[in-house]
């Protein structure tokens, strides 16, 4: 829809320029005080710097914006920042930040087919993370060139205990494996939606901006905070933090 918007309004604005043109060609025609020649030299040279085949070149699609990954965590959850190994990650981003940042991506899956989406694995040194990269593009994105990386968006980003045994920590010092609920409601206040999953014996704090909708999965952005078990096997082990999700863009 974003991409039908850009795509109606510069077809209007090529309209608009037409007519200007046609009018400005009758107003000179009728000033007697320029010369033919240098009215013939004007029509050539405006021609030759607004070309139909140039003004054709506005990209159709939208490509992601060029940011990069923060090198320090804040105090502010709602700056969707995580660090993990001591490696910041952040949103927004591209999957070119990620790259550029060390992050490679564990498969054989290199490449991503135009206005489509996929989960991916990615690792740096014992670090994983899990991503969706969004390609709202026409063209196809090569994830191993930098020119396709570039116009991928990084959607979401998790990271969890369950496959890093390296430090997973959000802002002001609460650390995934160790962090309960309570502490990180002493963090950042009451979550905007809490939900128990007392089968599994999980608890999942969201925190997004605004007021409280009746599914958080139509949100474009949240954060969620899961814990879980210390010990699943044992019923009477603490509850901690063993994921942090973070949300930028809803497909």
């Amino acid at each position: 829809m974003k991409r039908n918007s850009i795509i109606a309004m510069t077809a209007a604005l090529c309209i608009c320029g037409s007519l200007a043109g046609c009018g400005g060609s009758s107003s000179s025609s009728g000033n007697t005080s320029k010369s033919t020649e240098a009215k013939t030299a004007a029509a050539s040279s405006e021609a030759e710097s607004t070309s139909p085949a140039e003004a054709s070149t506005e990209p159709e699609s939208e490509a992601a914006e060029s940011t990069s990954m923060p090198t320090e965590l804040t105090d502010n959850i709602m700056d969707y920042r995580f660090s993990i190994g001591g490696n910041i990650v952040g949103l927004p981003a591209t999957f070119k930040d990620l790259k550029d940042a060390g992050w490679e991506i564990k498969g054989d899956k290199s490449a991503i087919t135009n206005n489509y989406g996929y989960y991916f694995d990615l690792k740096k040194d014992d670090c994983m993370i899990t991503v969706w990269l969004q390609n709202d593009t026409d063209e196809k994105a090569d994830l191993k060139t930098d020119e396709g990386a570039a116009i991928v968006k990084v959607s979401s980003v998790m990271a969890t205990t369950m496959w890093n045994k390296s430090n997973i920590e959000i802002p002001k010092n609460i650390v995934a494996g160790v962090a309960t609920p309570e502490d990180v409601a002493n963090a950042y206040g009451q979550p905007t939606e809490i939900i128990n999953n007392t089968e599994q014996g999980s608890i999942t704090y969201y925190y997004y901006e605004g007021e409280k909708v009746e599914d958080h999965k139509n949100l474009d952005r949240f954060i969620a905070v899961l814990f879980t078990r210390k010990d699943k096997d044992d019923n009477n082990s603490p509850v901690v933090m063993e994921r942090i999700s973070m949300q930028w863009e809803n497909y």
